[in-house]
């Protein structure tokens, strides 16, 4: 059920750029540099953030042997795997981002029709799997952001340029098409569990890039009116997201070792409730901070 999540962080962040594109007065280009610039400050600033973390996780009880000459080894190390792979575990999703952004808007540049572009990605989705099929490691000399780029990001994207084109008017048939799809994901990973073969993998992964396309319809169908709460939602959302790994994989974690209390980094109710409630705690905290003038840098973290 939660393979749905990736592919609908993609999906909805392209569907919301290049429906932006669409509104009057907006220049494209200009649009795409400053949605660009926004990921990539994001980007820059989180992996600045996580760097201590990465580093005293690396050279934790060998700080008295370190050197000038190790230490610059190990930054040069970082800012290549930021480049190529990503700085720390979850933000893979926003150089990913970046990337299939710049590229799918590249493409549309030159294939306006919206059908012709899925019809890409489809073609581009089904020689992914063949090459998988017939090669299961012929990812591994590619650098892991266009592994990413290729497996997850440009479908995806493409989608979300799809359904940024598709009119709002969703229609009691679409909606169905969120539990149908939900449902025939389940049911490939309950017949494939036993079995984990190149060609489930791959099913499992349409349904779950189609079931994220079908819930992005689902929730346009749903009426909202405009609120000012929106735009702290999202502030809140992006701290979250940020932040909610430096809580549970390393604060939690810490707690446990210190402490005893293993459950705290096992997957469960527990560390989910104290991750979330943490991780709100703390976007509070810098929301409040950043009204200040001595803290308005705290803005840069969302």
């Amino acid at each position: 059920m939660l393979s749905v999540a990736v592919p609908f962080f993609f999906v909805t962040s392209s569907f919301l750029f290049f429906r932006k594109l669409r509104q009057p007065g907006i220049e494209p280009k200009k649009a795409l540099v400053r949605f660009e610039k926004r990921l990539l400050l994001l980007y820059i600033t989180y992996s600045a953030v996580f760097f201590p973390v990465d580093f005293l996780k690396t050279y934790c009880g060998e700080l008295a042997q370190m050197t000038f000459r190790t230490f610059a080894a190990f930054v040069v190390q970082y800012a290549r795997i930021s480049l190529l792979d990503a700085s720390f575990i979850h933000l893979w999703y926003i150089n990913t981002l970046m990337l299939t952004v710049f590229a799918v808007y590249l493409l549309t540049r030159t294939v306006e029709n919206k059908t012709a572009v899925l019809c890409i990605a489809a073609a581009e989705f089904l020689l992914m799997c063949l090459l998988f099929l017939f090669n299961p490691d012929w990812t591994a000399p590619i650098p892991k952001l266009l592994t990413n780029t290729i497996r997850i990001g440009f479908p995806c994207v493409c989608a979300g340029y799809f359904a940024a084109q598709c009119s709002d008017n969703v229609r009691r048939i679409e909606m169905l098409m969120f539990p149908l799809f939900w449902l025939l994901l389940l049911g490939s990973s309950i017949l494939s569990y036993p079995n984990q073969t190149v060609i489930w993998k791959c099913v499992r992964m349409f349904f779950a890039y189609i079931t994220a396309f079908s819930i992005l319809r689902f929730c346009i169908a749903i009426p909202l009116r405009s609120s000012p709460v929106y735009k702290t939602v999202r502030a809140y959302s992006t701290l979250i997201y940020f932040l909610h790994l430096l809580l549970f994989s390393e604060l939690l974690s810490f707690v446990a070792a210190h402490t005893g209390i293993y459950a705290l980094t096992e997957p469960g109710l527990l560390r989910f409730s104290l991750t979330l409630g943490l991780a709100v705690i703390e976007a509070s905290c810098i929301l409040l901070l950043q009204k200040k003038k001595a803290f308005r840098f705290l803005r840069y973290l969302y």
